[in-house]
């Protein structure tokens, strides 16, 4: 009788444990997932005022205060006639699969200008951000 209960107990151990793992595993799926699309959300948000021409989010994004859900600066992107930030992704390298792109890119050559402009210093002061800005602020509305 009592080899039967300890028997028993260990197979609600045993069971119990199993439980435990499958609900670490889905809670670090879905904790993965979510900082994919919380970044996403960054970055869309990022793009969106960066085309609006946005003075401090252009000035935190060039004074790396706009990181991702890992630690990691985002990335401009651009050419011509768009400009987009990127994430390094889950395994924080650039140009990988888990790369994360803004879904919403900022057009025009306006805003690709003064978005180089900002990114041109590695460590940027806030005074020389705000002559690039204004700087193109005065060619704009000439």
């Amino acid at each position: 009788m009592h080899s039967r209960k300890n028997q028993n107990f260990s197979n609600m151990l045993g069971f119990a444990m199993l439980l435990f793992f499958i609900g670490l595993i889905a809670f670090t799926a879905f904790r993965k997932q979510f900082m994919v699309v919380k970044t996403r959300r960054q970055l869309d948000d990022l793009t969106s005022k960066v085309s609006l021409l946005d003075k401090d989010a252009l000035m935190n994004w060039a004074s790396g205060k706009e990181i991702d859900e890992w630690g990691n600066t985002f990335v401009l992107e651009k050419n011509s006639d768009y400009v987009q930030f990127r994430s390094k992704g889950p395994d924080e390298v650039l140009n990988t699969k888990d790369d994360i792109l803004s879904e919403v890119c900022a057009k025009g050559k306006y805003t690709v200008n003064i978005a180089d402009e900002f990114r041109v210093e590695k460590s940027p002061q806030k005074s020389l951000l705000s002559k690039a800005y204004d700087k193109y602020k005065n060619w704009r509305s000439k």
